[in-house]
Order: C-alpha cells, then sequence, then structure tokens
C-alpha cells in the first residue's frame, strides 16, 4: 500500500527513533543513503533491506526520485530521519489512498529552541502521492510537481510529524546553512532567478538570524510576479513581515497589509497584521486584527486564535494604561511564560502602588500634606493612572480651602470613572461646603448607589437628611 522513501546522510543519531514509529504504519522502507560515514546504514538495515547508495550531485530531487523509483508500492510517504510521526489515522489514510491524482498534505511541527516567541510552528506539506502521478522538481527543497502537468486536487490528511531540523544543535550538526546558501545561488545562477528560489534563500538566512540578507532575499522574491495560488507564497509574505520587525523596519512592514485581501481569513496573517500594527504604535488596528484572530481556525503558529493574540491585546491595553482590562487578557493565557511574568510584574506592582497610596493616606491624615505631595510627584508615572490619586488630592485641596483646584481633580477623575464611590461621595461634600445643597443631595444619592457599606449608607443618609433640614430653614 504506502512506501516510505526517505534520503539520508550521517543520520545514526535520528535514524533509530525515526523508523521505529514510521515502521507501524508503512508496508515498506526505502532508504537512500548519499554518502553516510556513521552507523546510518548498519540501523537502517534492522527496518529493512531496501537499502541503496545513491552519489551525491547537488540535486535533492533527483535523490527523492531515485528513492521513489526503487519503491514497490504505488502510494509514496517521504521523511527526512529529523521528522517523527506523532499521529497517523490508519482509516483515514486506507480511504485517501483509494483516490489516485491527489496529494496529502500532512501536518508538519517544526520545533526551535532559540529565544524567539514561538517554539512551534505548524506547517501543511504534500507528503503522501501516488508516484504513477508526481514527481520532484528543484536542486533543493525540492516540489512536488504532477508528471503530466495535470490538475489535481490537495487535501489536508491525519498524518502529523515533528521536525527537529531547525533545533540549533541539528543545524551545526549538519552544517546545513552554508551548504543550503551555496546550493540555492548556484540553482539562481544555473536556471534563473524565481520567487522560490529566493524565497528558500531567505528562509535559510532567517533561522541563521541573519535577517539583512533573509530581508534581500524575501524582498527579491516579493518584487516578483507572485501565484497567490502557490503553497509557499503566503510563508514567503509572513516571513519577510516578521524579517522587517526583526530589523525594525517597522514602516516597510505596513506595506505588507497590500496582501490583507488574501489572507483575511488566516490567523497567522492576521496576527502578522497585528504585531506591525503594534510595532508602528497603531494600536486600534492591531486590536482589530488581534480580535479577528479569536474568531479563526488555528494557524500554523501554535496559538495564534487563542494565547498570542489574548497576550498581545494585554501588552496593548497595559500600554495604554488600562491595567485591569489588560490582566483579564492575560488571565486569559496565563499557561503562556510571558503572560504569566506580566501577571506579576502587575501584582508586584500593585503591592508597591498599595503600600505608596497608604503612606499618602497615613500622611494627609497627619496633615502632612507638603509631604504627601512630595510622595506623589516623586511616584507621578505609577500613579498616573491610578482612579484613587484623584480622591487623595482632591481632599488635600479641600484641606487648604482650595475648592476649585479640588473640583477639578474631581472631575479629572470622574472622566475616568464615573461609577467610583470616593470621587462622587467627595465632590458631593465638596458641593456641601459651597453651599450647592441640591447639587449635594443629588451626588450623596449617587455615591449611596455605589457604596458596598451597609453603614456607610446609613451615614449619607444621615447627612442627606440634615442638608434638607437646612434648606427648609
Amino acid at each position: 500500500m504506502i512506501s516510505l522513501c526517505m534520503i539520508v546522510k550521517n543520520e545514526e543519531k535520528n535514524l533509530k527513533s525515526c523508523l521505529e514509529k514510521a515502521a507501524l504504519f508503512v508496508d515498506e522502507i526505502v532508504i537512500v543513503d548519499t554518502g553516510s560515514k556513521d552507523r546510518t546504514i548498519d540501523i537502517a538495515k534492522k527496518f529493512t533491506d531496501k537499502i541503496y547508495n545513491f552519489s551525491w550531485c547537488n540535486d535533492f530531487s533527483k535523490a527523492r526520485n531515485f528513492s521513489i523509483e526503487k519503491a514497490s508500492k504505488d502510494w509514496i510517504l517521504i521523511l527526512d530521519a529529523d521528522e517523527f510521526i506523532t499521529k497517523f489515522d490508519i482509516k483515514e489514510v486506507k480511504e485517501f489512498i483509494k483516490e489516485e491524482n491527489i496529494v496529502g498534505r500532512i501536518n508538519v511541527i517544526n520545533l526551535f529552541d532559540n529565544e524567539s516567541i514561538i517554539n512551534k510552528s505548524y506547517f501543511r506539506l504534500g507528503r503522501l502521492f501516488n508516484r504513477n502521478y508526481f514527481k520532484y522538481i528543484g536542486k533543493i527543497h525540492e516540489q512536488l510537481t504532477p508528471i503530466h502537468s495535470q490538475a489535481y486536487e490537495k487535501k489536508n490528511i491525519n498524518i502529523e510529524i515533528e521536525h527537529i531540523g531547525y533545533i540549533k544543535s541539528e543545524i551545526k550538526r549538519k552544517n546545513k546553512i552554508e551548504r543550503n546558501i551555496s546550493l540555492i545561488k548556484n540553482s539562481i545562477k544555473e536556471d534563473g532567478e524565481s520567487p522560490y528560489l529566493y524565497y528558500q534563500l531567505g528562509k535559510i538566512y532567517y533561522t541563521d538570524k541573519n535577517y539583512k540578507e533573509a530581508s534581500n532575499a524575501f524582498g527579491k522574491a516579493i518584487e516578483m510576479p507572485l501565484n497567490l495560488k502557490e503553497c509557499y507564497v503566503q510563508d514567503l509574505i509572513e516571513s519577510y513581515g516578521y524579517t522587517l520587525i526583526n530589523i525594525k523596519d517597522y514602516s516597510e512592514a505596513l506595506k505588507i497589509k497590500k496582501f490583507e485581501g488574501c489572507y483575511k481569513n488566516s490567523a497567522d496573517f492576521q496576527f502578522l497584521m497585528g504585531i506591525i500594527f503594534m510595532n508602528n504604535n497603531k494600536f486600534t488596528e492591531a486590536a482589530k486584527r488581534f480580535y479577528k484572530c479569536l474568531e479563526l481556525e488555528e494557524g500554523k503558529i501554535k496559538g495564534v486564535n487563542s494565547l498570542l493574540p489574548n497576550y498581545n491585546l494585554g501588552v496593548i491595553f497595559e500600554t495604554l494604561g488600562y491595567v485591569k482590562e489588560a490582566e483579564d487578557y492575560y488571565k486569559k493565557c496565563e499557561q503562556y511564560d510571558l503572560a504569566k511574568k506580566r501577571l506579576e510584574n502587575i501584582d508586584n506592582f500593585n503591592k508597591s502602588l498599595k503600600g505608596i497610596k497608604k503612606e499618602i493616606e497615613r500622611l494627609i491624615n497627619l496633615n502632612y500634606i507638603e509631604k504627601a505631595r512630595k510622595i506623589l510627584e516623586d511616584n507621578k508615572e505609577k500613579l498616573r493612572e491610578d482612579i484613587d490619586i484623584f480622591s487623595m488630592k482632591a481632599i488635600m485641596s479641600i484641606m487648604e480651602n482650595n475648592l476649585e483646584e479640588a473640583e477639578k481633580f474631581i472631575f479629572q477623575g470622574l472622566n475616568k470613572d464615573k461609577k467610583n464611590f470616593d470621587l462622587n461621595y467627595n465632590l458631593a461634600y465638596i458641593y456641601e461646603i459651597k453651599g450647592l445643597y441640591k447639587e449635594a443631595i443629588f451626588k450623596y444619592k449617587e455615591s449611596i448607589k455605589l457604596c458596598n457599606n451597609e453603614k456607610l449608607k446609613d451615614n449619607i443618609i444621615t447627612k442627606i437628611e440634615e442638608i434638607k433640614k437646612i434648606i427648609e430653614n
């Protein structure tokens, strides 16, 4: 039914684990070795006798097609030694291979171990196909193509693999960066420029964190005529966007918006646009994209429609001073380490803030107004958005008999929170002092609605009755 076809070289570290998992699901294993110096072939012999040598000619497609020629089954599954099957729906695959002119797109989970925010990304690749209809072309990052130029269907299939090839130790072990850059540059010289080759060149530079060169390569690809139906094009555009973010060319990254109509239902693209708008301080536009992500299906980046947009919405609200709203969004993704850290920072900040406010209240109660003001001034950035500070400032002004200034502070606070009990109560008190009794009664009544303390409510009711008696007299 299915032949697993692999090309390998010096893969003693990974091959055993790869084949142990794959052998559970395939009927035949074909190994093509391109010059191993380690125990790769000895390990392969434990799983199959279909092992072939292939003289390496700097052409991955020739090696792939050679492995397919050696298979005895019509259906081919392609894996590399650093890829491990984690899910394989046997029933679904049996139904799938009843068709012929179709490519099965398996779910590839790329693992990373660098400082990037993302430690996993999900990508669909065509890896299951009928050998009578398809072959490989391209010297590096080979592409599956129809043999007879026929139209064909691509279908997602429930096979999942983990790919460790982007882990730093693997890249270093295989010396992939220099080799692949050389191969692609030679392909460009020999076969001519194409957006796909520049895309692959950019991906290699990006993996190596050479973002400047990655930007140049992706930029050349973007400037060429693109077939937006090609599978790689969306990843090209998104990779270019993240590259521009890494080199802090945020204004240039905004130009990617021109592709938004094509990918309006892609959580990956919408998330990228959100990040780009954030870095351009366009927080409203960024928030729109993150809210959109929450409505869409999971993309290739894990959490792109859940924890990642929630986290970034939290960052936006926190940046704008809406800490309570920020906390709400961080709590929706508490399992995300960065959100957890931000919640801890807010908690520590609140504890610090609570201590500062308590000291200010103590000084006010002792009538040490200047000392209280000094603490306010020293911590003005911390206290800038704290609603309680407006009441404290008003009380200090009242104590100095500066009612106009006190009223100004109260209204500044009410512009931020109309339902704050202290602000409404203190405004009522100011009106009472100024002899504006009707206004005072109205505000005291508003305060009662906002009060959670029954004893205090009774005191306010008593105060209202006393004011009414003053009016009557």
